[in-house]
């Protein structure tokens, strides 16, 4: 992790941009079951600095082909279900599958889907000694979703999917901890400055750089990556998704991996819509995580708002 200090730089103005080559590893054809150990230290590395790493080439386009299917099965459904109950995509719901996070962006699991997603990715990706290097080789599977940003889909507001540990009493004044939950985003259509990529602010993992970053007093950099590619990031990384001024839907898959102990209980509420809900939440669609809080105002302070 990077150091505690507030440097003169720092008091003088915004550090310059880092190229996306700085936030790149090219993987090979080799790296397709799992990635080297030279592969593997170099993006631990970008990740631990800069809270983001681009993996270039980490998949072979068939199985993109097939967790897309899996997506697109996915998304019916749930749009079925939802014009049973007489809801509208175009307004807020949130529901234990599927929530609208801001203006036609929907944040969708898809582990229940009748399509399902290749065992390959899910079990074994080729990242995985990444993830057992920076979690622990007990990590756990927390989420396997996808966000679907349509055309029209405006800017998201910076925040962070997770936020820190501890943040609620200790606020900014704590040490930063290692890293307790890893997203990983994977394009299954190729991500263009049209369609929307992912703008990140590197560093913004680190307690002393968020604040910077959400008073858009540091540098940003936007990853859009191609199909084959995957986008892995910290939890706490201030980022936000850039609008959909295409034709097409934008869809990415996300897994997210977390440390044996942890668990989000806020993106996503208990009330069910392809079945019943183990208990009803409070209000009604909409009145836990989700809705449109991903399109809120985002504060230092700010709890989940998942995600690109």
């Amino acid at each position: 992790m990077l150091p505690l200090v507030t440097t003169a730089a720092a008091l003088v103005g915004p550090a310059p941009a880092l190229s996306i080559d700085r936030l790149t590893v090219r993987l090979t054809p080799d790296d397709h079951k799992k990635m080297s150990s030279l592969s593997t230290s170099l993006a631990t590395t970008i990740l631990s600095e800069h809270g983001v790493v681009l993996l270039k080439g980490a998949l072979p386009t068939e199985l993109v082909d097939e967790a897309a299917a899996a997506v697109t099965d996915s998304f019916g459904q749930c749009r079925a279900a939802l014009k049973d109950r007489g809801l509208k995509p175009q307004k807020p719901f949130a529901f234990a599958e599927i929530a609208h996070r801001s203006k036609l962006r929907y944040d969708m699991q898809v582990a229940e889907a009748a399509t399902a997603l290749p065992r390959a990715l899910v079990e074994s990706p080729p990242w995985r000694p990444l993830l057992e290097r920076c979690l622990g080789e007990d990590h756990i599977d927390l989420f396997q979703g996808a966000v679907i940003a349509e055309p029209g889909a405006a800017n998201q507001q910076p925040h962070m999917d997770g936020g820190h540990l501890y943040q609620g009493t200790h606020g900014y004044e704590q040490a930063q901890n290692p890293p307790h939950c890893l997203n990983v985003f994977v394009p299954l259509v190729d991500v263009t400055e049209e369609n929307g990529p992912t703008e990140f602010w590197p560093g913004s993992h680190v307690l002393t750089q968020a604040r910077a970053a959400f008073a858009d007093m540091s540098p940003s950099v936007s990853l859009a990556g191609a199909r084959g590619d995957a986008i892995i990031f910290d939890y706490r990384v201030v980022h936000r998704g850039r609008e959909n001024a295409a034709d097409a839907s934008r869809p990415v898959l996300y897994l997210t991996s977390s440390r044996s102990w942890f668990r989000d209980a806020q993106n996503f509420p208990e009330e069910r819509l392809l079945g019943p809900s183990p208990k009803a939440a409070a209000g009604g669609a909409g009145a836990a995580a989700g809705g449109f809080g991903g399109a809120a105002k985002a504060k230092p302070k700010a709890k989940s708002k998942k995600r690109k």
